[in-house]
């Protein structure tokens, strides 16, 4: 269990990670506005160290741009392999996977294309991203929004059962549809059936990261978080 740190995003660097220590977290998917990439040597260190402090092993970067500029993908690549990450969730161009399916093979980081929702016409429904990783590299999947694809009308735990081995990230968060729109909401209390996504997970094998990524209340997400982080164990009672 981890926690995207765009949930804490109003948060300064050194207070965000204090947070998800004190409720508990062991991993973290950092959010560039966190970790961002042209920090200078110093500062990198003395954050790596601060995370390290805290006992909060790092899994995941994102959402990162990939774009056909080789050198400045691998830069980012080689942010990861300091930080030593199991994946990187990205928004790739489509010119940019002859550069990613080099960089992903090299350093052996899997790249999870995240989508975004109906209105991300590039990866927000799973055919898309289908077509884009057919014939790729294996370690190039997809990153499951469970939010953003339940407004685009597709149920994560099929997406789950669809994609198996090529899922490396999950952002995990719920909406409640009303009206047509969609609204955020904590874990369990709307349209994602929680069980049976952490079932379909559990049977395809996953083993990358889970990162609740709790979007409301982002001056004082902290006790929501809490509350979602108790959804979850219920909700891993019943598997």
């Amino acid at each position: 269990m981890a926690i995207q740190s765009y949930s804490l995003r109003k948060l300064e660097f050194q207070d965000a990670i204090d947070a998800a220590y004190e409720l508990g977290f062991e991993y973290v998917e950092l959010w560039p506005g966190h970790l961002p990439l042209d920090l200078d040597e110093g500062e990198f260190r003395r954050r790596v160290r601060a995370m390290r402090q805290n006992v909060l092993r790092r899994i995941a970067y994102g959402v990162v741009e990939l774009t056909a500029d080789h050198e400045k993908n691998r830069r980012v690549f080689e942010l990861a392999k300091r930080l030593n990450l199991y994946a990187l969730t990205a928004s790739p161009a489509p010119d940019s996977f002859e550069s990613v399916e080099k960089l992903v093979e090299e350093h052996r980081i899997a790249v999870a294309i995240h989508n975004h929702g109906p209105e991300d016409a590039r990866y927000g429904k799973p055919e898309l991203i289908e077509k884009a990783i057919a014939r790729r590299h294996k370690l190039i999947g997809l990153c499951i929004d469970t939010g953003h694809f339940l407004r685009a009308g597709a149920k994560p735990d099929d997406v789950a059962k669809q994609f198996k081995d090529r899922v490396f990230a999950v952002h995990l968060k719920d909406v409640r549809s009303e009206g047509g729109k969609s609204k955020d909401v904590l874990l369990g209390q709307g349209d994602l059936d929680l069980a049976e996504f952490l079932r379909a997970l559990k049977d395809s094998g996953f083993k990358g990261g889970l990162a609740l990524e709790y979007e409301d209340e982002p001056d004082d997400p902290v006790p929501s978080i809490k509350k979602c982080l108790q959804a979850v164990a219920e909700a891993v009672k019943k598997l």
